[in-house]
């Protein structure tokens, strides 16, 4: 499975049942420290893949949000800008923003 774009915005979407969140009263896990950001990162729909990336590079991130006029629409992960300049969608800007991925 892993971090995705499909698999961030299932869990953001998931409604969670009484018994799930009982669970995660007394559950914990232990995480590396960077497996946990510490400040979400959100983005424009409107922002450019180039700026993203950039982003991406200088504040180590992995994944960022997607958002439209306060509603999340989307996540923006690593795999997903990379795949996007395979297929030269730097060709088009109007293409080339956060919503088109």
């Amino acid at each position: 499975s892993g971090l995705n774009a499909a698999n961030i915005i299932a869990l953001l979407s998931q409604r969670w049942s009484a018994d799930k969140k009982e669970l995660l009263r007394f559950a914990t896990t232990k995480l590396p420290a960077s497996a946990v950001q510490a400040l979400p990162i959100s983005v424009s729909s409107k922002t450019l893949l180039e700026d993203i990336h950039m982003m991406f590079l200088m504040l180590r991130l992995d994944h960022c949000f997607v958002t439209n006029r306060g509603a999340l629409v989307g996540v923006v992960t690593t795999n997903a800008v990379i795949n996007a300049s395979r297929r030269g969608s730097t060709h088009n800007q109007d293409h080339n923003r956060a919503n088109a991925v």
